[in-house]
């Protein structure tokens, strides 16, 4: 298990009686700020259903890391509100279905193995933070989803068969753009709430606050260069 980044969920301070009260008020900020995000992500659309910037990507990836695997059903929601309800591209119930298991066993897991396989720390503390980031949650976790979807999409009718290949690529960068310019922004904004905790995790969040040093603004600028290039470069150099 990771032994810097424990929980949020575990070192919010919860406390009284009436924890509900805080699992309501992270699912409606979730849904509100994921909603909100998706909305604008609609407008910038590589295909039907794929954005070529998609930030709600960074907001589950966001709340896997640091909330916990136990919200990942919550991504299983979102794709049923992106599908149903914004995007509108045409897919069946057991279709989005479909999607929302990928969904979440691709994000859930690739957060899994961060978790529980590597010493990740959501201080991103080091390089090696930072790579692991990236080619896990960034680059690898989206890569499933984005076949699946455009694969669904162009059964629907909603894809050419001819533009499967640039669908696929648009959704995986879009993702990837999206987490890699907010997630970063979103841990930062995490060492700022309020702590509690004991034993082995009381004493890994007693550290010093950490500031992000030269090497991981460095990570992250390159990160984010990266990400635009491949989104866009590869497909003609444009946004059109």
């Amino acid at each position: 298990m990771s032994h810097g980044s424990p929980s949020v969920a575990r070192v919010l301070r919860i406390g009284g009686s009436r924890p509900w009260l805080t699992i309501a008020a992270v699912v409606v900020v979730y849904l509100v700020v994921w909603t909100g995000l998706d909305l604008v992500a609609d407008r910038f659309p590589a295909a039907p259903g794929v954005s070529l910037w998609y930030a709600p990507a960074a907001i589950d990836v966001a709340l896997l890391l640091l909330f916990g695997l136990r919200w990942s059903p919550m991504l299983a929601v979102t794709v049923v509100i992106h599908s149903m309800l914004i995007a509108r591209v045409g897919l069946s119930w057991v279709q989005v279905a479909v999607l929302a298991v990928v969904m979440v066993a691709s994000y859930a897991g690739a957060a899994a193995l961060l978790i529980h396989r590597t010493d990740f720390d959501t201080r991103l503390t080091t390089l090696r933070d930072v790579a692991r980031l990236v080619l896990v949650m960034f680059v690898a976790a989206p890569l499933p989803v984005a076949l699946v979807q455009v694969g669904l999409l162009r059964g629907a009718g909603a894809v050419k068969s001819s533009e499967f290949v640039t669908g696929v690529v648009g959704y995986w960068a879009g993702s990837t753009t999206g987490t890699a310019m907010l997630v970063p922004v979103l841990f930062i904004l995490a060492r700022r709430l309020p702590r509690t905790g004991g034993g082995d995790q009381g004493e890994s969040m007693a550290r010093p606050a950490h500031r992000p040093g030269r090497v991981e603004r460095v990570a992250q600028g390159i990160t984010l260069v990266v990400t635009i290039w491949v989104g866009f470069a590869l497909n003609g150099g444009s946004l059109d």
